[in-house]
């Protein structure tokens, strides 16, 4: 039986800090270039700092949007995540258990939309996650070592994300060749 695990290391379930910063980073440094264009290059030098005004004057609103709409969502995914970390601390979460209903394997090189995520389904709830996300739940795909196949009976431990609407796997357990061969993903 292969397991995963965070229910015993609750320090694991945390945001990923580093990809919230990205995101305010890049924020903030169009903030700072719409200013500079806007103190440095003066109205009516020409026909080409006319342009990098009105660049400017695009880039300000919008930086200004893209750092209110990055820390709005920061602040639901760290909330989230120490939700969670409480919900499992007191062993508040969902459990499903059984032999596979479908199975879709994900994609090791994911692109940038759903289609190539990994799919299964047990006790009438589906279950959808990518080689590509950052999140601290079970996300490992098949083709990447990810430990539930076609014919695997899981135990799967999850807690709700009502904001994003997906399931965070907090435990898994998988016992390969225990059942037979689920059918591909409609």
């Amino acid at each position: 039986m292969e397991v995963f695990d965070l229910t015993h290391s609750l320090n694991q379930i945390k945001p990923a800090f580093w990809f919230d910063a990205l995101f305010a980073v890049v924020g903030l440094g169009m903030l700072v270039v719409a200013v500079i264009i806007l103190r440095s290059v003066k109205r009516g030098q020409g026909d080409t700092s006319d342009r990098i005004r009105r660049i400017g004057w695009f880039l300000l609103p919008f930086s200004l949007f893209w750092v209110t709409f990055t820390s709005w969502m920061n602040y639901q995914d760290i909330r989230h995540a120490y939700a969670v970390r409480r919900e499992v601390a007191q062993g508040r979460y969902f459990v499903r258990e059984g032999c596979l209903e479908y199975f879709r394997a994900g994609v090791a090189s994911p692109g940038k939309s759903t289609a190539d995520n990994e799919r299964w389904k047990v006790e009438g709830r589906e279950f959808s996650y990518g080689a590509g996300e950052v999140r601290f739940g079970y996300h490992a795909v098949e083709p990447r070592g990810g430990i539930v196949h076609p014919h695997s009976r899981v135990r799967v431990f999850f807690v709700e994300d009502e904001f994003l609407g997906r399931d965070d796997i907090v435990r898994l357990e998988s016992q390969s060749r225990a059942c037979p061969s689920a059918p591909d993903a409609p």
